[in-house]
């Protein structure tokens, strides 16, 4: 099944977006793994197949390719495609999907709880070339197009970081702010305390250190970088709390303090759910997506 019920993953018009997994399995970073959705689905429906064994299904690479509307695309849900084990080859092929489905309008959301590895691919991508590539010829004629650069040639791929705490927050994000994306977003689920977001909302300028450039540096002159610097802030929060047998409890106020931050910087903010069988409540009944889509740069 590749249709999901996830809230996030849902297109524009309301329908409900997709799930892509050519990659399946992972294994626990942190504490937001403890009570793993993945984990459970895998005991239950994966028939002795555990979910801590990370494989790859090149059967299910084509997929995107058949959908002929626009799709909202949650990119293995089932796994971390940035996991270690899967091989940068065929991430590559991935990647070459997910360009080529630009022209079906396909917008691609990776979420990951290992930038470092998804900073390491994307340096990577950034040295290739397709001769002696084979089938990523395509994925190098779009870097061609785009002068190498993977924001412009990929701008219908999103990527995020997964943060349950402050902690884990500061070791996540200043790494994805780093990745060459067209989009950056954070998903503080499970929520496990409370997490201040504001200093990545508006990143400072490389040049000149300001958190509002002025366009120029007196040291370094003109700020070249300024305008990909400032595209590069988090550009969406997702946020929610643990589900599962002891799940681990949500204060509301956690919720309410992210809602608040995002409102001020102008940030679209999405609340999932409360803990257990909790409605939502009044002030938390938020769920907004990007205006960016799949040919936005």
């Amino acid at each position: 099944m590749t249709t999901t019920s996830i809230e996030w993953v849902r297109n524009p018009d309301g329908s409900p977006g997709k799930v892509w997994n050519p990659v399946t399995g992972c294994s626990p970073v942190s504490a937001g793994c403890c009570n793993c959705y993945g984990k459970r689905f895998a005991a239950r429906f994966w028939k002795g197949h555990p979910f801590g064994d990370v494989s790859c299904h090149p059967e299910r690479l084509d997929e995107p390719l058949t959908w002929s509307k626009p799709q909202r695309v949650f990119t293995v849900s089932m796994g971390d495609l940035f996991h270690p084990e899967v091989p940068f080859e065929f991430q590559v092929e991935i990647f070459n999907v997910m360009a080529e489905a630009r022209a079906a309008q396909h917008t691609f959301m990776l979420l990951t709880k290992r930038p470092r590895v998804m900073l390491a691919f994307y340096e990577r991508l950034l040295k290739f070339t397709a001769e002696g590539m084979g089938d990523g010829a395509l994925l190098g004629i779009a870097l061609e197009v785009a002068d190498g650069d993977p924001a412009r040639a990929f701008p219908n791929v999103w990527v995020g970081v997964s943060v349950e705490r402050q902690d884990i927050a500061r070791t996540r994000i200043p790494v994805l702010l780093q990745v060459p994306a067209a989009l950056h977003f954070v998903s503080v689920e499970p929520c496990l305390g409370p997490v201040d977001l504001t200093e990545w909302f508006r990143p400072s300028c490389t040049l000149c250190e300001l958190p509002e450039c002025t366009g120029a540096s007196e040291r370094e002159g003109p700020c070249a970088d300024w305008k990909r610097q400032r595209a590069m802030g988090l550009q969406w929060v997702i946020c929610g709390a643990e589900t599962g047998p002891a799940a681990r409890p949500m204060a509301p106020a956690w919720a309410v303090a992210l809602r608040e931050q995002c409102q001020a910087a102008g940030i679209p903010y999405f609340f999932k759910r409360m803990s257990g069988r909790r409605p939502i409540p009044p002030e938390l009944q938020v769920r907004e997506w990007p205006a960016s889509g799949a040919n936005a740069v």
